[in-house]
């Protein structure tokens, strides 16, 4: 690796208060002091490490995204808060972007991960009206993180979820090596708003793990997954149900899942795939449909069917 040349966030600063760090090829951008600027643009650049040490990201004007990182690969955010009325953070990078203690607050999505090996940690996102973590590329991480989600009027059709894994094409496509483990999922508002946990309902998701989560929303969907190859699910707290599967049978099209050691209200199995069902604790309901397709269950449940 190339040794990084330091820079300072100041002097990085244009006379309208957007910070653009363009084609710049290793460095360490510091900042002395906490900061506010309108915008973060990060574009051809390669191993760039940000520090923001509090850096503030406040742009309350409609459809401008305040951070956006574009055709840049290996980018490091540290510490950066985001406050924002629109689509808050779009990462549009080749590949290798590590954002950790990131703060984003309002908005409407609030993180968008658009490309492969993208890795969010140790972050907290929440007041978003729609979905707080948008996953549309292959090799994603979420972990250890806060994600609290505001929601919005259910009249208008929307069902934000805290994190939202959906390639690009939806039905035709797949998203394979995503990981979503040890975050903390809840709805700012539940009584109001239909807000949903962690959910892949559009393409296929495959050799993927969900594992180690909290997830308390009001809405029945916790966890859910429609379509699914290679993945585990494992270890999970839920307030309300983990949904594997659809009864759209189109939808429908699993094979070798593992639900296991997760605890729900209710846990829903649809398909015949492969599904391996164990040591679960399951409150209040255990529904499986069509069980003669290789559904194999050996757990420690409540079955009130």
């Amino acid at each position: 690796m190339m040794k990084r040349t330091k820079l300072k966030i100041k002097s990085l600063i244009d006379g309208n208060g957007n910070l653009t760090i363009k084609s710049i090829q290793g460095a360490v951008i510091e900042a002395d002091e906490m900061l506010i600027v309108k915008r973060l643009f990060i574009e051809d650049c390669d191993d760039v490490v940000l520090l923001g040490e509090d850096l503030c990201v406040i742009n309350n004007v409609d459809n401008i995204i305040p951070v956006v990182i574009h055709k840049s690969g290996l980018i490091t955010l540290s510490q950066i808060i985001v406050n924002n009325s629109a689509p808050t953070i779009s990462v549009l990078s080749r590949a290798n972007s590590y954002f950790s203690n990131i703060k984003v607050f309002g908005g409407t999505t609030g993180i968008a991960l658009l490309h492969y090996d993208q890795v969010v940690m140790a972050s907290k996102v929440h007041k978003q009206t729609s979905d707080c973590i948008f996953v549309s590329a292959n090799s994603v991480q979420v972990h250890n993180s806060m994600i609290e989600c505001l929601g919005s009027d259910s009249a208008r059709g929307i069902h934000p979820d805290c994190i939202q894994i959906a390639p690009k094409a939806h039905h035709d496509n797949v998203l394979t090596d995503i990981i979503i483990q040890n975050n903390l999922c809840e709805a700012s508002n539940p009584s109001k708003y239909p807000v949903q946990g962690i959910c892949a309902t559009e393409g296929m998701l495959a050799n993927s793990l969900i594992a180690g989560n909290e997830v308390n929303v009001p809405n029945d969907n916790s966890i859910r997954v429609n379509r699914a190859s290679e993945v585990v699910i494992r270890d999970n707290k839920v307030y309300t149900d983990i949904i594997i599967g659809s009864s759209k049978d189109t939808e429908s099209q699993n094979n070798n899942i593992t639900v296991s050691n997760n605890e729900a209200k209710r846990l829903v199995i649809y398909d015949g795939g492969v599904i391996k069902y164990n040591e679960n604790i399951v409150k209040e309901k255990l529904t499986i449909f069509n069980p003669d397709g290789g559904i194999n269950y050996d757990g420690v449940y409540s079955d009130n069917t």
